[in-house]
């Protein structure tokens, strides 16, 4: 079995791969967005919340777990926004960053509610 810390590493280089690649490969939608965040919304929630609830599996069961959890969950989503403000093609977005701490809270807050019922 895939020990936790490789699959947080494994799922960490996967969100950053996801975040280089350019916007236009995966398709724009016609005309502007009437939402009020990215399209890219959904990938983001899911994606920080896979990692913050892989995290909590990595971390153990020690006090401070489900902070520390999100705390890095959150810090990677950062760090990959700082990245993504150095590639000509992708933009530093603090919604994204929200988004990615909203998912984060969510994956733990899940895997909180899982390790408590048994």
């Amino acid at each position: 079995m895939v020990s936790a810390r490789v699959a947080v590493g494994a799922w960490c280089a996967a969100l950053v791969v996801a975040s280089v690649i350019p916007v236009s490969l995966l398709g724009s939608p016609a005309g502007p967005s009437v939402l009020p965040v990215s399209p890219t919304a959904p990938f983001h929630l899911i994606g920080y919340a896979v990692l913050g609830a892989l995290a909590v599996d990595a971390i153990g069961p020690q006090r401070g777990a489900f902070v520390f959890a999100v705390v890095f969950a959150a810090g990677v989503g950062a760090g990959i926004e700082v990245l993504q403000s150095t590639i000509p093609w992708r933009t530093f977005a603090i919604a994204d960053l929200a988004i990615n701490t909203l998912g984060a809270l969510v994956g733990v807050s899940i895997r909180a509610i899982r390790q408590t019922d048994g």
